[in-house]
């Protein structure tokens, strides 16, 4: 099912239950709201100049071709492009809204392909898709998504696997305990890391 950034709240069995409100009126999606193959289309947003000198600032890559504009001209870009992780910083900004969700960690970014160039002006949004739900103990669930970045123009400038901890809204009790087997949709990339499971993540199950 396809979901939008405008909508606000999800029943059980995740079905859109609403109009348009604002970000902070909009109900987080539990561990149990999220189905294999639900989708979502984020709001778009336009590349800066200002924003591309700015992250190089902020993490100290000041690469030719994010910064120099006689020097971009002279590469294959044709001009300055923005840093491939800037497009995935946005990508997570853009996704925490569509959908809005009970993350608790990011435990796995696998198969992440930087496919096409980010230029000054160009208009992206995400595409995210439940890829895959599994038990992760009693409060929480592991989700795993296929996101993509979009640009005006419709070509997926990065796209790949990222795995998340999500709360759910019920706990469950060691003796209705259900597990969930994973279930990967067409788009999975081939690229299929095993999911990392960090200490610190199980210490709180």
């Amino acid at each position: 099912m396809l979901k939008t950034a405008g909508w606000h709240s999800v029943g059980i069995s995740g079905e859109l239950m609403g109009g348009s409100k604002s970000k902070c009126d909009r109900v987080n999606l539990a561990f149990e709201d999220l189905k294999v193959g639900d989708r979502w289309v984020s709001d778009r947003r336009i590349i800066s100049l200002g924003e591309i000198k700015e992250f190089a600032d902020l993490t100290g890559d000041y690469t030719p071709v994010h910064v120099d504009e006689e020097y971009a001209l002279e590469t294959p870009f044709r001009g300055i492009i923005a840093h491939g992780l800037l497009g995935l910083s946005l990508l997570a900004g853009l996704s925490t809204e569509a959908p809005k969700v009970e993350t608790v960690a990011l435990v796995d970014i696998s198969g992440w392909r930087f496919r096409s160039p980010i230029y000054v002006g160009d208009e992206i949004h995400v595409v995210t898709e439940v890829a895959s739900v599994a038990d992760h103990g009693r409060r929480y669930g592991q989700v795993q998504w296929y996101r993509k970045l979009v640009n005006q123009r419709g070509e997926v400038v990065q796209d790949g696997m990222l795995t998340t901890i999500v709360k759910r809204r019920v706990t469950l009790s060691a003796k209705n305990r259900v597990i969930i087997e994973p279930a990967a949709v067409q788009v999975v990339p081939e690229s299929h890391a095993t999911i990392a499971k960090d200490s610190v993540i199980r210490s709180m199950l």
